[in-house]
């Protein structure tokens, strides 16, 4: 419509969209997240790559309980809750960074 020059246009579309970019994967690989219950031996292991939900199950002191299957897609609200987590210092503990190899072991022991 040529009411403002394109570079202002371009400049104000940059700001508005800057806290809705996705940041890059920060790590190497994939990573487990690691959820343990206080006083029990019962908790919930995520398999995450690329921050994509790949998959997760629940466990006890009886062992594997249950597999709960990742969609392997992005979505926009799994990034936000994802990327909240793993940039919160307080949950670095429940964070295992692993190697391919280990995270595809870790996938096809649990599907």
């Amino acid at each position: 419509m040529g009411e403002e020059p394109p570079e202002l246009y371009n400049m104000r579309v940059e700001e508005a969209f800057a806290e809705r970019r996705v940041k890059a994967w920060p790590h190497n690989g994939g990573i487990v997240i690691e959820e343990r219950q206080p006083g029990t031996g019962e908790g919930e292991v995520f398999l995450v790559d690329n921050w994509c939900l790949v998959s997760s199950f629940i466990f006890s002191d009886l062992g594997y309980q249950q597999h709960i299957p990742g969609a392997h897609r992005f979505d926009y609200d799994s990034y936000k809750i994802l990327s909240r987590y793993i940039f919160n210092r307080a949950n670095r503990r429940s964070i295992k960074h692993v190697s391919r190899e280990q995270f595809d072991d870790l996938l096809a022991r649990t599907t």
